[in-house]
């Protein structure tokens, strides 16, 4: 059996390390993503609440004035020091305990200087399912999972207070749960992607140690039918080349 492409024992922690470092470059780089984005939408929502709550006096934007100036405070000192390992660290990790229930205080307050009630519940159902696609950012499932949690006790608050109907609750907690679903399942092939590649590219290393480029392109073309080996049967021709003598 001649397999040139099975996976030898060294190759395999190789192919670990390769995941690990690529997941912890694409988390770092989403991190330092992340606060700027966070930093992007507090200003947006910072100066939305400035023109209709301080130039249109309007009571349910005027009421989260302040809110969204401390909200606004603590993306501008995370967008600053977004580059530094400790801020990092946290990056999407903060979303479930930060974003999540600040959405529900500044909804809350909404209600109760006289918006709709039932209005705001819908529109706060659709931010957490927009931030659960934002956890996903972390690349953790365990992440993802937390903040669908988060979302669906506060959702639940909110329309308590709202006092929604039980088709309310049950359609929020659908669209969060389906939301999370789908980030579960992408998070997963990614992964399997980010395998695959790696596997490929160390593959390819190692069979550039043995083989010229041209053999080792042609191996590649025929992994798909041959991955595993091939049984052959081979006639192997040993000579010897003699020097010639003095005599001829």
């Amino acid at each position: 059996m001649i397999g040139l492409v099975d996976e030898e024992p060294s190759v395999r922690p190789m192919a670990e390390s390769s995941f690990r470092s690529a997941i912890s470059d694409e988390r770092a780089l989403n991190a330092r993503r992340f606060g700027s984005f966070r930093f992007v939408w507090a200003s947006a929502f910072l100066a939305l609440h400035l023109i209709a709550g301080g130039v249109m006096d309007m009571p349910s934007w005027r009421a989260n004035l302040l809110a969204m100036a401390v909200y606004w405070a603590v993306a501008l000192v995370y967008w600053l020091g977004r580059k530094r390992a400790a801020a990092a660290s946290f990056g999407v990790a903060t979303v479930p305990f930060v974003e999540v229930p600040f959405v529900l205080l500044v909804q809350w307050r909404a209600i109760e200087a006289g918006s709709d009630p039932l209005g705001v519940a819908g529109f706060t159902v659709a931010i957490y399912m927009a931030l659960i696609v934002l956890a996903a950012l972390s690349l953790r499932s365990r992440l993802v999972w937390t903040t669908a949690a988060m979302c669906a006790l506060c959702s639940i608050g909110i329309q308590i207070i709202a006092r929604d109907t039980a088709a309310g609750f049950a359609s929020a907690m659908l669209l969060i749960a389906a939301v999370a679903g789908i980030c579960q399942y992408s998070l997963r092939r990614w992964r399997n992607l980010v395998t695959q590649v790696s596997n490929e590219q160390l593959r390819r290393a190692r069979l550039g140690r043995y083989f010229s480029p041209s053999v080792a392109e042609r191996i590649e073309h025929l992994d798909e039918r041959f991955g595993g080996g091939k049984d052959c049967e081979l006639t192997l021709l040993f000579c010897k080349r003699r020097p010639k003598s003095a005599a001829g």
